[in-house]
């Protein structure tokens, strides 16, 4: 095997290896954000059903 393509196999296996690291990483910051985005929508939903049994109360006052 000549030097050139030793040296060529080992940059494509790091340049795998980032690939799979930088992938992994953004799938657990992808995650984090849904899961994020997912609680803040239950809270607005919470307090929206909140605000709106308030009204209907105020309402038949």
């Amino acid at each position: 095997m000549s030097r050139s393509q030793e040296i060529g196999g080992k940059i494509l296996r790091y340049a795998e290896e980032k690939i799979q690291k930088r992938s992994i990483e953004t799938t657990a910051r992808i995650r984090k954000y849904m899961n994020d985005l997912g609680e803040v929508s239950k809270e607005l939903m919470y307090s929206s059903a909140l605000r709106a049994s308030k009204s209907a109360f105020s309402m038949k006052k």
